[in-house]
């Protein structure tokens, strides 16, 4: 049972190569000429400028501070009734006052920003592939190829 159908399998095989092999013909060519194209080549061209960035990290720092200050004063220089009131309104003056410090003293920083732009330098000629002829049954065919052809080229049936 094995061996036949190993058989069947090889003979199966052996004919599916041999109609492959039916399909493909060589044939004779008879000119064949290069395709051009005109391609752009792109340089990448680097334009840097200084910059300075201003920011200040410390911002927030001073606005706490700010308000830390002032809701302690604003505690301590109130009575007993209007203590929360006082600390609260203390504390959001001391946040301005802190805020409006930190923006007195802002921070320069250098920085350098970089652009690639691609710009267009030539136009180059380049082949991009093959026009062939071949000649079958005294008619005149054409096909095309990316590798320049030689001689023979092999077609297959259809």
């Amino acid at each position: 049972m094995k061996n036949r159908l190993l058989i069947t399998l090889a003979l199966i095989t052996c004919s599916a190569n041999t109609l492959a092999h039916q399909q493909l013909y060589k044939v004779r060519v008879v000119e064949s000429k290069p395709v051009y194209e005109y391609v752009s080549i792109e340089k990448p061209v680097k334009y840097c400028s200084d910059i300075h960035v201003n920011y200040n990290s410390q911002k927030a720092s001073h606005i706490i501070a700010g308000s830390v200050v002032g809701g302690t004063i604003g505690n301590l220089a109130s009575s007993r009734k209007s203590r929360d009131g006082a600390t609260l309104v203390g504390a959001i003056i001391g946040g301005v006052i802190g805020s409006q410090i930190a923006d007195t003293r802002p921070n320069r920083h250098p920085s350098t920003q970089c652009i690639t732009r691609y710009e267009s330098t030539e136009k180059v000629r380049v082949i991009t592939g093959y026009n062939y002829w071949y000649r079958i049954k005294g008619k005149t065919y054409q096909g095309f190829s990316v590798e320049q052809p030689s001689a023979y080229v092999t077609l297959r049936k259809f």
